[in-house]
């Protein structure tokens, strides 16, 4: 999860380019300068005005403590987790197993044998899981 504004455009390019590269779900938050609607509302001024705000309001992360109106802007979270497909694909591998070969066969698509783990491969799926090659159907054993 990122925060930026329409004020910091360099920054906004770098978090929308990590973003796309993240594997997984990215958030990125971008303030931007309303003057129609919530800067007539709450009397902020035109689209310049704001956007002066924002530039003196956002504080990069961990600089300093926020104070009234401030906010921070940067990478405020990331984190590294399984991304969705290939936990769905580990779980249709697991499911697939498991109808061949039992629970033993589902202790293979995991990558446990005898109760110990057995080396796996450096992909996100890892070797010896029953898989699929480029979108193909699942090699039979």
């Amino acid at each position: 999860m990122a925060r930026t504004t329409t004020w910091h455009v360099q920054q906004m390019t770098r978090i929308f380019q990590e973003a796309i590269r993240h594997r997984g779900f990215a958030v990125v938050e971008v303030m931007s300068q309303c003057p129609t609607y919530v800067g007539r509302r709450n009397r902020m001024g035109d689209a310049v005005e704001m956007l002066r705000y924002l530039r003196e309001h956002a504080l990069p992360l961990g600089r300093k403590e926020p104070g009234p109106g401030d906010f921070e802007v940067g990478v405020l979270v990331q984190e590294e987790r399984p991304e969705y497909c290939d936990e769905y694909r580990r779980l249709e591998d697991r499911a697939r197993a498991r109808s061949d070969g039992g629970e033993e066969g589902a202790r293979r698509a995991d990558g446990v044998s005898d109760g110990g783990a057995e080396a796996r491969g450096s992909g996100p799926r890892g070797a010896g899981s029953a898989g699929t090659k480029a979108g193909g159907p699942a090699a039979e054993p």
